[in-house]
């Protein structure tokens, strides 16, 4: 699969499989969450700079490539030769648009034959001119770890756990979705990119948890404000608008 750096439908097949491949191997969503905006900076280089010809590889070494960057980043180690296999399992199935129908039982790990040090070759020599694309800025500030942190606070003043869980699963989802596949995600803070998770997934589950969880000591009283007083309804309700813009 070629390469077509204006067409918006290659990004997101670019992210679909890294995405599927990811979840297949069991990375964490940090490293997902990281090959993703790799990836994203990488179309944004390629688009302005489109006669660098050295920068033009196939979308399978692409996507290894930068999961293989995040995973060791990441800490988050596997072996080359299974991530290799399992984004050309689903390359071949990248047109499908349910995962449940992709024949897991017909993947195995590539024979290390010519074909595959080939490819092997490929990912390593391509490495290095992505992490010059990248400028050698890999460590993101993604904001998975700052709503873990703020769930654990709100478990203390919501007692239905069943509650917290659904909040839980809901707002994980917005927000991977949101880093992984919006482009423009990281224009935003990321604790405030948590928040705003949140903020939807409180309000889709139970509108009521949003005045138990009020601050109390706060002018404003959003329920938000108890881990940033100095944040304004305007920033966490602009990322709200983003998000479903991203939905619709």
């Amino acid at each position: 699969m070629a390469i077509i750096v204006d067409d918006e439908r290659w990004r997101k097949n670019l992210i679909k499989l890294t995405i599927q491949s990811g979840i297949h191997l069991q990375l964490h969503s940090d490293s997902i969450c990281s090959a993703c905006r790799y990836l994203h900076r990488y179309v944004n280089f390629m688009r302005t700079s489109p006669n660098n010809n050295q920068c033009h590889q196939d979308v399978g070494i692409v996507v290894s490539t930068a999961l293989y960057i995040a995973i060791k980043t990441n800490e988050n180690h596997h072996q080359l030769s299974e991530l290799i296999s399992s984004v050309h399992f689903h390359l071949k199935t990248i047109d499908q648009q349910d995962r449940e129908m992709i024949n897991y039982d017909a993947f195995k790990i590539m024979d290390k034959d010519f074909d595959y040090w080939k490819i092997r070759d490929t990912i390593t020599h391509f490495e290095l001119i992505l992490l010059r694309i990248l400028d050698f800025d890999l460590v993101l500030d993604l904001p998975h770890k700052y709503l873990i942190f703020y769930l654990k606070f709100l478990s203390n003043w919501i007692d239905k756990d069943f509650v917290v869980d659904r909040v839980f699963q809901l707002s994980w989802s917005i927000l991977n979705d949101f880093i992984c596949y919006y482009p423009k995600s990281p224009r935003f803070e990321s604790n405030q990119i948590a928040l705003a998770t949140l903020e939807i997934a409180m309000i889709t589950i139970d509108p009521d948890l949003k005045k138990i969880c009020s601050n109390k000591t706060s002018s404003h009283r959003d329920w938000y404000t108890n881990f940033d007083e100095r944040l304004d309804s305007d920033s966490i309700e602009n990322i709200i608008c983003e998000i479903f813009k991203f939905y619709r």
